[in-house]
């Protein structure tokens, strides 16, 4: 099995405990190994300056066939990852991220609602990556691009918000669900079977 890196927001103090860390015990419990990308609690200033030195730092740990799962800003560090490495697969939860900007891997997936206020926040940054993706998802068109309005996915109750996806055991357990799915069917492919 692959390993997760995952990185949490920016604004966080537990380095990502309360949030995308909630992912960490099914994502074992399924047999991927898991490294966190923990960068303390950064406010604007520090992600325009080093979000792409994280990024490269992280690259340089992803072995072919890896995942990434990124949360609001994690989503805008990875996308910057995916262009330095080769990653089978990306995972943006409430992505603070350009709506059209378009990560590099086999496979992707985007959790988002209307109900994100938080990436809101983007307008502050100027000529930044940081963007809507978490309210209104990927707008672009790309066939390996998976999206899931979070309220409207028929397995879940209506999930809006920022950060409110972890608080969901089932919800955790369906994004880990879809992950192995794509997983699978990638290295099934890429092997010929």
């Amino acid at each position: 099995m692959p390993t997760v890196h995952i990185v949490h927001g920016f604004n966080v103090s537990d380095g990502g405990k309360d949030t995308i860390d909630t992912l960490i015990p099914e994502l074992k419990a399924v047999g991927f190994k898991v490294v966190e990308h923990d960068y303390g609690r950064w406010f604007f200033l520090r992600v325009r300056l080093l979000n792409k030195s994280l990024a490269k730092k992280i690259a340089a740990q992803v072995k072919d066939g890896d995942i990434a799962i990124g949360h609001s800003n994690g989503c805008a560090v990875l996308y910057y990852a995916s262009k330095l490495c080769k990653l089978s697969g990306l995972v943006f939860i409430q992505p603070a991220l350009d709506n059209d900007k378009l990560p590099d891997a086999d496979w992707i997936h985007i959790y988002y609602n209307e109900q994100d206020d938080a990436v809101s926040a983007s307008r502050i940054l100027r000529w930044h990556i940081w963007g809507n993706m978490g309210q209104v998802g990927y707008t672009g068109v790309a066939p390996h691009v998976q999206q899931f309005d979070t309220l409207h996915v028929d397995e879940l109750p209506e999930i809006g918000g920022h950060s409110t996806i972890f608080s969901f055991l089932q919800a955790r357990k369906f994004i880990v669900s879809k992950i192995l799915d794509s997983w699978i069917t990638w290295f099934n492919k890429r092997n010929g079977i």
